[in-house]
């Protein structure tokens, strides 16, 4: 548990400190072959590679969007209790991260993989945050969108988000 605490916050406070994204404009598909994903960005997004975690993200305006991925600790098997207390810990850790009053949080899949999203009110900034962690073989994905109040009902900030696949 203490590593994937500490991958979970390192992992959120590196998206938090490249993050801020932009509402307007067209949106182009980004894919990142390492991390076998793709979405839709405004832009360009910056990469940051910090041991063994990488993120992803575009800001603008005190907004912004990242996905970040990293590696799981090993699991010996794929109970599901197992896996769903692996991510209400990391909902956790992400929230103590980010210093957020998580509102709403509810269970997510992607292709069949577990996840958990979350929302809530970032206590120093006001801002709204929206955290998605999913968990696919060996390896997490957490995708992060933070921005002023409205952000998140934005069309970028949905698009982008829904936009989210894995890829081979």
């Amino acid at each position: 548990m203490p590593r994937r605490s500490l991958l979970c916050s390192g992992l959120l406070v590196l998206s938090w400190a490249c993050l801020t994204f932009g509402q307007g404009g067209e949106l182009k598909k980004y894919a990142n072959a390492e991390g076998k994903f793709e979405l839709l960005l405004p832009d360009t997004p910056k990469v940051r590679k910090t041991g063994e975690l990488t993120t992803v993200s575009w800001e603008k305006d005190g907004q912004g969007l990242s996905v970040s991925f990293g590696p799981l600790p090993v699991m010996s098997d794929k109970n599901p209790a197992n896996r769903d207390k692996m991510l209400a810990a990391m909902v956790e850790e992400s929230a103590k991260a980010l210093k957020a009053e998580v509102t709403e949080r509810r269970k997510l899949a992607i292709f069949g993989n577990p996840g958990m999203e979350w929302t809530g009110t970032l206590k120093e900034t006001g801002s709204e945050g929206l955290v998605r962690t999913y968990l696919v073989n060996q390896r997490f994905y957490q995708i992060v969108a933070i921005g002023k109040s409205g952000f998140l009902k934005s069309d970028t900030a949905k698009k982008s988000l829904e936009s989210f696949k894995l890829t081979k």
